[in-house]
């Protein structure tokens, strides 16, 4: 039995597609093929530039050089107008060294011009609305970019420029109103900007990560400032800000380490959050009357800011001087209720601080951190003290607490290792916890109201303190009293138990208050009542002097050991006397700096030699001057040289007409000269080469192919004959044109082909690779060039290949599909199937041999003949008498089947499948019972066979 096995082999052919996959190329004027995606069928109709083929990695470099992209393209006999850039169009295309783009381009797409490394110089056009994400990323060799997308929708990301290492100069054209959010974000190499006053809006993060911009202008027509828009941009060490700005957002200034000085113009109403956050180097900041909130974090970590003045600040949000490690003082505004979390943590250099008497509560690490805090009055209405509050304020001495304050949270006062003072004017104990004095002996001076220290050593964590002293009386004598009563009058004197009072000290007019007895110098101040006391109050005579002085922004004046930097009013009182003090009144103010920009050009061959300058290219110059205050002033000079040129006009006129154009009145073949001036005022040298051109009569012999029109000439015709148009010629002329026109046919033409699996169809034009079924179209030109279509019908039929397995036996001959084998091995056949394609059978041919039995013996036991050979197979068939009889697998049989005196021959031939061996030798034997056997002497032998349970008894001799 022969096996046959049959393998068939199924190929798929996939096939993908991609949306912005080419829909047809076209040459543009410089000869330079560029790829279209059709993107409107139906009027107007639109196309975007694409890539070549169907993937926009499978082309790249299709784009070499100089690339003009025209406004419109004719494909079909329709006209499509080009409105878009398309995604990946001319991605790594590293060779494109510049980009012309058309007025009708409104869309730039998604990774348009990705890793245009040769990409140089970059013009957007002014209708331009749309920048994608990356449009641009990683043209590192752009150096220089003209804006004049007048409306550009806000970018969807940062990278849209991302990557263009060089990009070091942006122009910012005339008519543009809006700069788009993330517009030059992560532009490290621009230095300067100016912004024309046609701007009206600048978009979120718009110059973010710009970190060399050192100037910028804010034109007066922007409004608002967007969150993040200079943000990180860590040159930039001031920018003056116009009097159109009413809000200034989120992060605008946020982390720009250079920034040093500030000035927020009135018209600002409001501020964001975080606004100055991180400007390490900002010193000198005016916050004019009209903010009326400081929110979250708007000064944390400018660590270089010393003081400022919030004149009308009612509000804080929380964290707004975290951080301001070198705030020195800050006077809180009147009205608030709490201070907010945070507010002054870190503030390493605060050394006082005036908490109004509106405030109630001050929240979590107030004042955490504050080192050089050496006391603090709080106000007569606290009720409440949060966590943290003091910790680490390792200069507090000694502080009160209100008779309102009913509670002090967890690590309030934690590691104020100088506190030595508490003064309480509470009988009831307020509720503290484990860790309010954490890291503070217990030993500390805490002085009590009349009768209260046992509430206090009764009270939970108060228990444990040692040092407590109450007032030993419940009323006590205050006798408040002037120096001299001719100089002044003081309040206050009278007999008040345990309580907080009161005293004041009025000067008389040329007089003053100079100080009270125990030195402190506040005229109205208030006392504890804790045992009696006098008090006197120390007035002296007064001589003014009043000083009205200016310095520059950014100078100090020295003024009795301060150097002063705001303007204001200060004094300094000198004591001459013990009874007379000479005071000095300094009303300063301070002029600012201006930075004025100036945009003018001159006419080629001219020097600039306005404001200081003496410069004659274009460019952009810097010059310090001095106001009339004596201040320097910073002049940028934009400046722009406008070329002197000289036109040569190559003109023609009709015989009998007169050339009246750009100044010239001449009618005669010849050259004349005109010098004029442009509109930019410089100086124009005209030379017009006339020619009076003959008016003529014309003959043409015109073709069109069918459906049509000649349209040359000012002609629109298609049908054949002679048409006469009276037009102008070539010159301008009139000319009579007589068309003789030739309409000729167009032509179909199907092709029906087939081909073989592999090969190629290149017939009849296809001579591109066609090797797959399909419709295939051809556009061709006739003699008369006409269009001649030629449609393709190509079939392709398939190349089978089919495997055959087969065996024989050893000496037979394989015979069948046509082949004639006789020994083992790959053999193969090819056919052709009814398409005419070739078919390839393979042969795989196993011969199977087998060995012949050998050395056959019989022995006869008692009621058998018992037959033994030898062999390699595994069954066997026996002949006894040339008669099969039976089929074994081993190589032993026991013939029981036999007569005595009968003689039997035996024969053995082995298998292997269906093949047989030859029959082994032929061996004969007699059958003899044992009762017929005589012997004197036998021998006997047990074989036992545990495969057939069996035991073999063999008896020799008898």
């Amino acid at each position: 039995m022969k096996k046959l096995y049959i393998v068939l082999f199924i190929f798929v052919l996939g096939i993908s597609f991609n949306s912005n996959a080419e829909s047809f190329s076209s040459v543009n004027s410089d000869g330079d093929t560029i790829y279209y995606l059709i993107t409107s069928t139906t009027s107007p109709y639109k196309v975007s530039v694409t890539y070549k083929g169907n993937s926009f990695s499978t082309y790249i470099d299709e784009y070499i050089g100089d690339i003009t992209i025209p406004s419109s393209v004719q494909y079909n006999n329709i006209t499509y107008s080009v409105t878009a850039i398309g995604n990946n169009a001319f991605y790594n295309n590293t060779n494109l060294t510049s980009i012309n783009f058309p007025s009708t381009i409104t869309t730039i797409g998604l990774y348009a011009f990705n890793n245009c490394s040769g990409l140089n110089t970059l013009t957007i056009p002014e209708n331009v609305t749309t920048i994608n994400t990356s449009s641009f990323y990683g043209c590192s060799s752009v150096d220089t970019l003209y804006f004049n997308a007048i409306n550009c929708n806000d970018f969807f990301s940062s990278s849209a420029f991302y990557g263009c290492s060089n990009l070091s100069t942006v122009f910012i054209g005339n008519n543009v109103t809006r700069i788009p959010s993330n517009a030059f974000a992560n532009c490290n190499d621009i230095t300067s900007l100016n912004i024309p006053s046609s701007v009206n809006y600048i978009g979120q993060s718009a110059f973010k990560n710009c970190t060399n911009l050192k100037n910028i202008n804010i034109p007066s027509s922007v409004t608002i400032l967007k969150a993040h828009v200079f943000r990180n941009c860590d040159s930039l060490s001031r920018i003056s800000i116009p009097s159109s700005i009413t809000f200034i957002d989120d992060f605008v200034f946020a982390d720009n380490e250079s920034l040093d000085s500030v000035i927020i113009p009135s018209s600002v109403t409001s501020l964001g959050y975080r606004i100055f956050e991180n400007c390490t180097g900002l010193s000198h900041i005016i916050i004019p009357n009209s903010i009326d909130t400081l929110p979250d974090c708007t000064f944390h970590n400018c660590s270089s800011l010393s003081s400022l003045n919030t004149p009308s600040v009612t509000y804080l949000g929380s964290e707004v001087f975290s951080g301001c490690s070198s705030l020195t003082n800050y006077t809180l505004p009147n009205n608030i209720t709490n201070i907010p979390y945070n507010t002054f943590r870190g503030c390493t250099s605060l050394t006082s601080i005036i908490i109004p008497q509106s405030v109630t509560v001050i929240n979590n690490n107030a004042f955490q951190f504050c080192s050089s805090l050496t006391s603090i009055d709080l106000p007569n209405n606290l009720s409440l003290i949060k966590n943290y509050v003091f910790d680490a304020c390792t200069s507090l001495s000694k502080i009160n607490f209100p008779s309102t304050l009913s509670s002090i949270g967890n690590y309030a006062f934690n590691y104020c290792s100088n506190l030595d003072t508490i003064l309480i004017d509470r009988s009831n104990p307020p509720t503290i916890n484990l860790s309010t004095f954490l890291n503070i002996p217990n030993d500390f001076l805490i002085i009590l109201p009349c009768s209260s220290q046992r509430n206090y050593q009764t009270a939970n964590f108060w228990s444990s303190f040692t040092n407590y002293k109450e007032l030993d009386s419940c009323l006590y004598t205050i006798n408040v009293q002037p120096n001299d009563s001719i100089m002044g009058a003081v309040t206050g004197s009278g007999t008040y138990p345990f309580d907080t009072i009161t005293i004041t000290a009025t000067p008389f007019q040329g007089h003053r208050f100079a100080f009270w007895n125990d030195g402190d110098t506040n005229s109205v101040r208030t006392v504890i009542v804790s045992r009696d006391s006098n008090f006197t109050a120390i007035f002296k005579e007064v001589v003014f002097s009043n000083i009205n002085d200016t310095i520059c922004q950014g100078q100090t004046y020295p003024f009795f050991g301060n150097n002063l930097i705001t303007e204001g009013l200060y004094s300094n009182t000198i004591s001459v006397s013990q009874t007379r003090d000479s005071i000095i009144n300094l009303q300063l103010k301070v002029n600012l700096i201006y930075s004025i920009d100036i945009y003018d050009t001159i006419c080629e061959g001219e020097t600039y030699t306005q404001n200081g300058f003496n410069v004659d290219t274009s460019g952009i110059y810097t010059n310090s001057l001095q106001t009339i205050k004596g201040c320097d002033s910073i002049i940028n000079l934009y400046l722009y040289v406008n070329q002197s040129p000289t036109t040569n006009i190559q003109a023609s006129i009709c015989q009998g007409q007169t050339y009246s154009l750009n100044g010239f009145n001449a009618d005669t073949t010849g050259l004349y000269t005109l010098n004029l001036q442009t509109y930019k005022g410089c100086d124009s040298t005209v030379n017009l080469s006339l020619l009076v051109n003959p008016k003529y009569t014309i003959d043409i012999q015109g073709e069109v192919c069918e459906g049509k029109f000649y349209y040359q000439n000012g002609f629109f015709e298609h049908m054949p004959g002679i048409h006469t148009r009276y037009l102008q010629t070539t010159k301008g002329c009139d000319s009579i044109v007589n068309l003789h026109l030739i309409v000729n046919t167009n032509f179909t033409d199907t092709i029906f082909a087939e081909i073989c699996q592999g090969e190629v169809y290149s017939e009849n034009g296809f001579n591109y690779s066609v090797d797959t079924s399909g419709l295939y179209t051809l556009n061709l030109q006739t003699i008369n060039g006409c269009d001649s279509i030629v449609n393709l019908h190509l079939t392709v039929n398939p190349s089978f290949s089919d495997t055959i397995f087969a065996q024989i036996c050893q000496g037979e001959v394989y015979t069948e599909n046509d082949f004639n084998a006789d020994s083992s091995g790959i053999y193969s056949q090819i056919f052709q199937s009814i398409n005419g394609c070739d078919s390839i059978i393979y042969l795989l041919l196993t011969v199977n041999e087998i060995t012949t039995p050998t050395n056959l013996t019989l022995n006869n036991i008692a009621n058998y003949i018992e037959l033994n050979w030898d062999g390699e197979e595994e069954n066997y068939i026996i002949y006894r008498d040339n008669d099969s009889l039976t089929v074994t697998n081993v190589r032993t049989y026991q013939d029981t089947n036999v007569v005595e005196g009968v003689n039997y021959c035996y024969k053995i031939k082995a298998l292997n499948g269906e093949c047989e061996s030859d029959l082994s030798n032929e061996e004969c034997k007699t059958f003899l019972s044992l009762n017929t056997i005589s012997t004197n002497s036998f021998n006997a032998y047990l074989y036992p066979n545990p495969t057939s349970n069996k035991t073999i008894l063999r008896v020799e001799g008898l």
